[in-house]
């Protein structure tokens, strides 16, 4: 592996199908693809022990090396067999580094939410977000500060600050936190109608009476 946290070197590869892919899980390769706009699937192996390390670092773009040949691609899908404890497979797509794409984010939120500690509960729709930029800027996750977010309120996808490099593609106005509120004033408010209807049936029937 590269001395680069993101580039790992790769080998072609002639043979498929689940013998050899055993075959080259005996020899510590894994079996990968890259696929991409205007070029041929390329079948590569990966270095097992390489990989593992690189992955531990969840890097979205990552610089794919044989020989002269550097290509940039962002990591698609990881098939794993965990009960074994073994990659069985791993997709990239091929980007141009220079060129924006769409993605999706994780959102995380952090700080201590004011609301909660007045007996609300922070509640989460949207767990990601739809992002454009270039693949350079593309990170893991957005972490979202909540804290100041009291019962009652909201926090909107306008409202999060944005990596640099990458805009919001999801609706700006979509909610993505709020603090509802505790569960005792939501049942207090018809327990507290049911209590003025006999007043209001008392009122009828005087009515009537007269």
């Amino acid at each position: 592996m590269s001395k680069d946290n993101n580039e790992i070197a790769v080998q072609p590869r002639s043979e498929f199908g689940n013998n050899a892919a055993r075959r080259a899980r005996n020899a510590g390769l894994i079996p990968a693809i890259v696929y991409g706009k205007d070029q041929e699937p390329r079948a590569i192996y990966l270095n097992a022990g390489d990989w593992t390390s690189l992955a531990q670092h969840h890097h979205h773009l990552i610089y794919l090396v044989d020989g002269d040949r550097k290509q940039a691609a962002l990591v698609k899908e990881v098939q794993i067999n965990h009960l074994k404890n073994y990659y069985v497979h791993v997709d990239f797509q091929a980007v141009d580094v220079h060129a924006k794409v769409h993605s999706t984010v994780s959102l995380h939120a952090v700080g201590d939410c004011i609301g909660a500690t007045h007996g609300g509960t922070l509640e989460q729709s949207i767990h990601e977000l739809a992002v454009e930029c270039t693949p350079a800027d593309l990170v893991d996750e957005i972490k979202v500060n909540v804290a100041d977010l009291d019962i009652g309120d909201h926090l909107l996808v306008k409202d999060i600050v944005m990596p640099s490099g990458m805009t919001a593609l999801t609706e700006a106005d979509a909610i993505v936190f709020h603090v509802a509120r505790p569960m005792q004033e939501e049942e207090a408010a018809p327990a507290a109608a049911e209590m003025t209807e006999p007043e209001a049936i008392k009122e009828k029937k005087k009515e009537d009476a007269e």
